[in-house]
């Protein structure tokens, strides 16, 4: 039976998008890896500060919406977003609902015996048991230590991704519905941010796995790895800038200077080099451009500490053979400068904001 133009057109073209990749990364994978374990590392030494300076708030105006994060991103809401989508598909005849059903169900049920293995391997106290901010970890079946990485957040990323390779347009609402759990299980102290960013590397790449062929999962895995890398650098940095005093004045000047070069260079080059690029084969300096905004944003952070992830990341991005160049139009590249400038404007005005000790 054919499929309705409606429905089967967006999986169409994630799979044509997909197979058009060249082959993995195994060093781009280990060198994203190795980012994500610096991000983790760096969290950790924001993770009591963090909540330390929620507990002195009053987020009691917040306090429903937290509530109703922690539902959308339960188990029983997730396994019944997939139950419907299956039953629809199947009642309908629509293939595209019926995988996506059967792949969230999969990417949920495999990324929750991940999470819990690890939860109860690591044995990480929640928030509420670390009151002194002095704790130990180790493998624990009790109640209460099972913080890292979060549950909620994995199973949602991992359901969501499934639903955005389906049907990408409407992405960002997923993903922002996801983003949306995964703060809220920081502010409930229910997880510190550690916890909820593998989380968000867990279900992204689990996700991947099972909305791909998974004859490939091998290739998909590493390429996965490569894709979630950046998200965790920018929520790393982003609340290593927030929460940071300016130190040396100097020496911020001296690499904000340095990054708007950066930036500017990066963004002459990219704009010039960006009708020509290629999805699969783009010229170099297309490359470099991108790799050069990338640079200069780190800088204009001040800190050496989030230009050294930044370099890691971009390390493991230039050597990943199958990273795709978009082709752009003339609106797409006014676009791109528009949102990195008003990056670097947020990263001078967010600059030690809500300094914590």
């Amino acid at each position: 039976m054919s499929e309705p133009a409606g429905g089967q057109a967006p999986r169409d073209a994630a799979l044509v998008s997909s197979a058009s990749f060249p082959p993995a990364s195994p060093l781009a994978a280990a060198l994203s890896l190795l980012t994500i374990g610096a991000c983790c590392l760096l969290l950790m030494q924001l993770d009591v500060p963090l909540l330390r300076f929620l507990r002195s708030l009053d987020l009691s105006s917040i306090q429903r919406a937290g509530d109703l994060g922690e539902k959308v991103g339960n188990g029983a809401s997730l396994v019944a977003v997939s139950l419907c989508l299956l039953g629809f598909g199947w009642i309908a005849r629509r293939k595209p609902w019926t995988q996506a059903g059967i792949e969230s169900l999969l990417a949920h049920g495999c990324v929750g015996l991940l999470v819990n293995g690890l939860k109860h391997l690591i044995g990480r106290p929640r928030p509420r048991l670390t009151h002194s901010g002095e704790w130990q970890w180790w493998p624990s079946w009790e109640s209460g230590l099972d913080s890292f990485p979060s549950g909620h957040t994995s199973a949602t990323f991992a359901v969501v991704t499934v639903l955005a390779r389906h049907w990408p347009r409407a992405a960002w609402v997923g993903y922002g519905l996801a983003t949306w759990v995964a703060m809220s299980r920081v502010w409930r102290g229910s997880h510190f941010a550690t916890d909820v960013v593998a989380g968000m590397v867990a279900g992204s790449v689990v996700g991947t796995i099972f909305a791909s062929p998974l004859r490939e999962w091998r290739e998909t895995l590493l390429r996965a790895i490569v894709h979630v890398t950046p998200i965790a650098v920018i929520v790393t940095s982003t609340l290593w800038v927030v929460l940071h005093r300016v130190g040396n004045i100097w020496v911020d000047r001296v690499l904000s200077l340095t990054g708007l070069a950066l930036l500017a260079a990066g963004l002459a080059i990219r704009l010039r080099t960006g009708r020509s690029a290629r999805p699969t084969s783009g010229p170099a300096a297309y490359r470099v451009g991108i790799g050069l905004v990338g640079l200069g944003l780190s800088f204009m952070t001040g800190s050496l500490i989030l230009v050294t992830l930044a370099g890691l990341a971009l390390s493991a991005w230039w050597v990943h053979a199958q990273t795709p160049l978009p082709s752009t139009r003339p609106a797409a590249g006014g676009l791109y400068a528009a949102a990195i400038l008003l990056a670097a404007l947020l990263i001078f005005e967010l600059k030690g904001i809500v300094p914590i000790r």
